[in-house]
């Protein structure tokens, strides 16, 4: 799952419609407990 995120928000920071200033974060949530971690 971790690697499918980051080549998810690598994509998208790629995007060339997407501007380098716009950040760009990679999030885990955790449906057991609810927490949200972010990993990318």
């Amino acid at each position: 799952q971790t690697a499918a995120l980051r080549a998810d928000v690598a994509r998208v920071r790629s995007h060339p419609l997407i501007p380098e200033r716009v950040s760009v974060g990679g999030f885990m949530y955790d449906v057991a407990d609810g927490r949200l971690t972010r990993l990318v």
